[in-house]
């Protein structure tokens, strides 16, 4: 699987919280940005390359990129003034291979860990997929799609209103899959496009060529998906979030009661730790299995508390019954009743083969790290 993730755009519509800082890297919590979110997801999963592209305040996003053990390459666009983002697309696909299908992410979206595997899982069955999010609506505007009964996309448009006539059509995402088949001829098309003009969507190659390039809507209406426009939105999506995230309890366990159930990189490990070291306070809980007391998400973190010799670590706990899981690695069989067998006999999982969804999302936590010595 390959990804490109586009963040040349200047989000000019932001305002004053744009004119010195990215739009993606603006904070959904005391930790993540939406940039950062979506990176620390992606690299849960196995990736054979990461393409981000650049343009408006680019060394900000080079430098929160660079700490991520992934495949990335940061390409830049010099012409992203000009671009609508036609020329980002043109130059992402020219780093990446026709052989693997291309998931693609705007820099400014949020998306839940639910969503994240849908989109994944549908995108490793290697067919071009445009995702949605219901029904077109009065208060949309932007692409839209339309589809027949078997999910066959029969019309794309981008449009500045709703009207009646499209009260059958689909809100799309800025999320798309472009499965092996078409990324050749895709490609093609951005290239001709480009000449004629930047100021154009990526969508519009594809639009106008639907017959020759075959696709399927995912609709993945129920799931938190947003990107702001404005300061206001952007206000009241951060309000919703701490909201969720509030409903969540954290407690402090005995590290030594802990049992992890795959192992780590111990690269990322040794950054964390590097990371955590230099604040007086612990800013993100483990999730842990209650009944067997298992770690479900935060091996790193678990690692970095026995390195930093803490006897207690925050934890939020949950049940088998709750979560969902599945294999990152098609070698390894996974289901509850092995994973925690092997976790009871400490044969645990290579690093990324365990992948969790929470009926939540993990909230950030703030307590003295001397306290968690105690």
């Amino acid at each position: 699987m390959q990804v490109v993730i586009l963040a040349a755009g200047s989000g000019s519509r932001m305002g004053k919280m744009t004119s010195n800082n990215h739009k993606s890297l603006l904070p959904i919590n005391d930790n993540d940005s939406f940039l950062t979110h979506l990176l620390h997801q992606l690299n849960e999963y196995q990736l054979s390359k990461v393409v981000v592209v650049t343009g408006y305040l680019s060394g900000l996003i080079e430098e929160v990129v660079e700490k991520f053990q992934m495949n990335i390459e940061i390409v830049f666009n010099d012409k992203f003034l000009q671009d609508t983002n036609i020329y980002s697309m043109k130059l992402a696909l020219d780093n990446l291979s026709n052989e693997e299908p291309i998931v693609i992410f705007e820099a400014d979206t949020y998306i839940d860990e639910i969503a994240l595997k849908k989109i994944m899982i549908e995108s490793e069955k290697d067919n071009s997929i445009w995702f949605t999010k219901g029904r077109f609506n009065e208060f949309q505007y932007g692409g839209v799609l339309k589809d027949d009964s078997e999910s066959n996309i029969t019309d794309i448009r981008i449009v500045p209103k709703y009207e009646n006539w499209l009260k059958d059509y689909k809100k799309l995402l800025g999320i798309q899959t472009i499965g092996s088949k078409e990324i050749y001829p895709y490609k093609e098309l951005v290239n001709s496009y480009v000449k004629k003009t930047l100021a154009q969507y990526y969508l519009i190659p594809w639009i106008e060529n639907l017959n020759n390039l075959p696709c399927l809507s995912f609709d993945l209406s129920g799931s938190v998906i947003e990107s702001v426009n404005n300061e206001k939105e952007y206000k009241l999506f951060i309000n919703k979030l701490k909201e969720n995230q509030n409903t969540v309890k954290i407690d402090l366990i005995s590290i030594n009661l802990l049992k992890p159930i795959e192992d780590i990189i111990q690269e990322r490990a040794d950054m964390l730790f590097i990371d955590i070291s230099k604040n007086d306070f612990w800013t993100k809980p483990i999730v842990v299995e209650k009944d067997n007391l298992l770690i479900l998400d935060g091996h790193h973190r678990f690692n970095v508390a026995k390195k930093m010799k803490l006897n207690n670590i925050p934890v939020v706990f949950t049940k088998y019954n709750d979560v969902d899981l599945w294999s990152l690695r098609k070698e390894e069989f996974v289901d509850v009743k092995t994973v925690i067998s092997r976790a009871n006999k400490n044969d645990i999982y290579p690093n990324k083969t365990v992948k969790h969804i929470f009926p939540f999302s993990v909230p950030n936590c703030k307590i003295k790290i001397t306290k968690l010595k105690e």
